[in-house]
């Protein structure tokens, strides 16, 4: 049978929550580093972003649906909630993480901070501080919900979870990041749970092995 194959850059939080649904799912897949808006990524993706998923005939871009598709069509853990009710809570955690958790946090927060490394350039500060009022009323939020609930949708791990710890971790490993999370010890647990995951461990980037999972976790101990 053909491997599934993921097309992605390790470090995107996008493609690290595609390969922890692989993994959880318990598929051999075979990761093909490939950097977004190349030629090669424009011919799996229509504006080039990664990741994007082949297997055999199918040809997939989009997270969110790469996600759904590696649960529903393959045996294993069920990675999305039966129930209506809880199902439509992790597709409401699915766009808000989307929609509002990624802009303020990677994009304006940890590709800000780290991005111009790569880039020879400062980061720019003003962009940086104008997330971080942002960035705090979500993980008030989050904080808020893992008060009195295990994960975002249900008492087991869902699809809603996986798009978020990479998120989260890569927060944390911004010199404002630590603070932030430190202050909130609900979703530390939730986070040092996820973390504990023999997905996560498995699918960590190059970035974050050496930023001890041990460490990163301990924020709630």
């Amino acid at each position: 049978m053909t491997k599934v194959k993921l097309y992605g850059i390790p470090i995107s939080s996008y493609t690290w929550s595609a390969r922890l649904a692989l993994v959880e799912k318990g598929i051999e897949y075979e990761m093909v580093e490939q950097q977004p808006h190349t030629p090669e990524q424009f011919s799996l993706h229509p504006f080039g972003k990664v990741p994007a998923l082949r297997n055999g005939d199918l040809t997939l871009c989009e997270t969110a649906a790469i996600m759904r598709y590696v649960d529903e069509a393959f045996d294993g853990p069920q990675l999305q909630p039966q129930r209506p009710e809880a199902r439509a809570q992790m597709e409401q955690w699915l766009s808000l993480i989307n929609d509002n958790f990624y802009d303020a946090m990677i994009r304006r927060l940890v590709l800000e901070r780290f991005a111009p490394i790569i880039a020879w350039r400062e980061p720019n500060e003003e962009k940086i501080a104008g997330a971080l009022p942002d960035i705090e009323f979500q993980l008030d939020l989050l904080d808020t919900h893992f008060t009195t609930n295990k994960h975002l949708a249900s008492e087991d791990v869902t699809l809603a979870d996986m798009l978020l710890i990479p998120i989260i971790f890569s927060v944390a490993m911004t010199p404002e990041g630590g603070g932030f999370l430190e202050q909130r010890s609900h979703l530390a647990r939730w986070q040092k749970g996820m973390a504990s995951r023999p997905s996560f461990v498995d699918t960590l980037p190059p970035f974050a092995v050496a930023a001890s999972i041990q460490d990163t976790a301990s924020i709630a101990n």
